[in-house]
This record gives C-alpha cells, structure tokens and sequence, in this order.
C-alpha cells in the first residue's frame, strides 16, 4: 500500500514538473547594463555613446577636439577583420574642472570573448591611465575603436586603477552598453 501512495506523490510531482516547465533562474547582473541610446551618470560626470558603426578603415585616434589642421592629416588604418567604432561623450556637469579618474573600456562578445581598444589606431585618451580635466558642461568626445568579427557585443566600463608606476589595471565592472552598431 505504502509504494502505491508513494507512486502516486511521484507522479503527481512529475506531472507538475511537466505541466509547469522546469524552472531556471537566471543570475541576475551586479552591474548597471544600459542600451546604447541611454545616457549614464557616473558622480557628476555623464557618458553618452553618440554613434556605433562597422567600418572597414578608419583614422588614427583622434578627438573631436583636435585642430582641423590636424585632422586631415592623419593616416587612415586598416582593420585585421573589421572595425567596431563607438564614439563616447564624457560631459562634467559640476560647476567646476573636474580631473576623472581614468575608466578602462574593453568590449565583450556574448560568447563572453573580451577585446581591447584597437592598438592599431591608438589609444583613447580615457583608457589606460591617462588623467583628462573636464570643463564644466563641455563635452569630452572620442573615438574607440575595436577591431573584431562580426557580432553582438556590451562596451564595459570599470574602474581603472591607478598601480603608481604610470600604468592602470583594470578594476570593478562599472557599467556596460548593449551596442547597436550601423553599417557605415
């Protein structure tokens, strides 16, 4: 009698089972993730990605902020596979010169492969360590570039920590954009 009732309860779980579906749970992000088009406040200062785009070449690293004269200088670059190129606004919206610590951009493929800015065409003036005063309210704007296969891709933001020795190390995971890059 005991083994029939036992039977019983055990279809009864496993009808339940099948009728309901196996739950999963999904590990719920840590970090803030945002859509390319939102903006994101960091303190004072906001990010905004202006424009994500494919393109089979592209110039060295360069800002907005730089000389015309300049500008039409500056060799274009090849990509070994193809060019990711996002175009980030840093905007300090203190009423004061502001020095930001520096951020470390790297790029993430949902198959989870990580990649670095572009050497290629040079590094951001935001990446690696280097320290950039913000005006009030005056849009810092610059070119990252990666060089990567085709696919979907989050730009990461963390932490970069300053080592003492001129050199930054990647720190804790910020926040990140889903990218939603054209063809150019």
């Amino acid at each position: 009698m005991r083994q029939k009732v036992n039977r019983i309860y055990g279809l009864i779980i496993l009808f339940g089972l099948v009728l309901g579906g196996c739950a999963t749970f999904q590990k719920v992000p840590s970090y803030p993730y945002y859509l390319q088009d939102q903006e994101v406040m960091l303190g004072i200062f906001r990010f905004k990605i202006e424009e994500t785009y494919w393109a089979d070449q592209t110039e060295m690293y360069a800002t907005e902020n730089m000389p015309a004269e300049y500008l039409t200088q500056i060799p274009k670059v090849k990509p070994d596979v193809k060019f990711l190129v996002t175009l980030l606004s840093i905007t300090n919206t203190g009423r004061t010169p502001v020095a930001m610590n520096p951020v470390w951009l790297t790029l993430r493929s949902e198959q989870g492969f990580e990649y670095s800015p572009s050497q290629k065409v040079g590094t951001p003036q935001v990446v690696g360590g280097i320290l950039q005063t913000f005006n009030p309210n005056m849009p810092f704007k610059t070119k990252i570039v990666f060089d990567v296969p085709g696919g979907v891709y989050d730009l990461i933001v963390l932490h970069g920590i300053d080592t003492g020795t001129g050199w930054v190390k990647k720190g804790n995971e910020l926040f990140r954009w889903r990218l939603s890059p054209i063809e150019k």
